[in-house]
């Protein structure tokens, strides 16, 4: 027989256990960093690609223009087996791709781990800009086509190149190859060279569009050219106002602080590993933003140039 006190003992228990399950499905999940991030489906569209996996993804990224490719990089990512890894598109910018697993070595406690790392190749049908976008469940590529843009001149617009380029930095080599950020007055020959450099991002009409000062950055994308020269291009939603220049060595980076203006981007760090560049970092902070391009060994020189609502670094090796 059971008594009073023996119900009200049961029913406690019982409160507790279900207390306790309901703890445990609303507990955060912890992830296994050491355990590779399992991507699960590809999804390519003409100008989208959709990567579905275990978790969020934030791939490395950069362009080659010829041929025209687009590449994607991600460490720490296993592809699941049996999944479509390449197909073509008949229309759009995407002509065709293939997702591929790469498997190395790494020296880990006295001895050797495999290190899983995957890469996706999108040949492209021209050049492009693109926006990565992380998810919980993976993650989204943009691609957005660069064109021209025919304006007729008004009052508020301005000509090029007078006011177009309002600072050129020109950075030769110092000691031990690392760039040096000397300011210099910009000549006809720098100019030259930064309309070379930004032929593929500015609009070829004459006048351009004169835009309010930066409070955020919104896109950070870069580039190799021919195996000889990298570009990083960060753009905001304003001209950016208030920036500056440093180098820093052991190793070689090229730091680029942006004043009164917040970042956005759902990824801080780009790993590249392309040329001579290891890595692109954006570092947040109460009075700027910074952004910080890392080198593996000596270059040649690099231009900074403020255009429109981007600053784009060139880097010639």
């Amino acid at each position: 027989m059971i008594t009073r006190q023996k119900a009200a003992l049961i029913n406690a228990a019982g409160s507790l256990l279900l207390f306790a399950i309901l703890l445990g499905s609303c507990a955060t999940v912890a992830y296994d960093q050491s355990i590779p991030n399992e991507i699960r489906k590809v999804e390519i569209t003409g100008n989208e690609i959709n990567l579905y996996a275990a978790r969020s993804l934030a791939p490395g990224a950069f362009v080659l223009s010829s041929p025209p490719r687009l590449i994607l990089t991600a460490d720490n990512t296993a592809v699941l087996q049996g999944i479509p890894a390449k197909g073509e598109l008949p229309e759009g910018m995407i002509k065709d791709w293939e997702l591929s697993q790469e498997v190395s070595e790494k020296s880990a406690d006295g001895g050797t781990r495999q290190v899983y790392s995957s890469r996706l190749t999108a040949s492209l049908r021209q050049n492009i800009t693109y926006q990565i976008i992380s998810s919980d469940s993976g993650c989204k590529v943009v691609l957005s086509e660069i064109k021209a843009v025919e304006e007729k001149p008004t009052a508020a617009q301005i000509e090029i190149p007078k006011e177009l380029y309002p600072k050129i930095q020109k950075m030769s080599s110092g000691s031990g190859g690392a760039p040096i950020g000397t300011v210099a007055t910009a000549g006809a020959d720098d100019e030259k060279a930064a309309r070379d450099m930004l032929k593929e991002i500015l609009p070829k009409a004459a006048v351009v569009e004169k835009l309010p000062t930066a409070k955020t950055l919104n896109n950070l994308t870069y580039r190799a050219k021919d195996n000889s020269a990298f570009e990083v291009v960060i753009s905001g939603d304003g001209e950016f106002g208030n920036y500056e220049v440093m180098t820093l060595d052991q190793p070689v980076r090229i730091v680029l602080d942006i004043y009164s203006v917040k970042s956005v981007l759902p990824q801080n760090v780009f790993q590249v590993n392309t040329g001579k560049v290891r890595q692109v970092r954006v570092g947040k902070y109460p009075d700027k933003t910074r952004v910080v391009v890392e080198l593996s060994g000596p270059i040649k020189d690099a231009r900074i140039v403020n255009v429109k609502s981007s600053i784009v670094i060139q880097i010639i090796y």
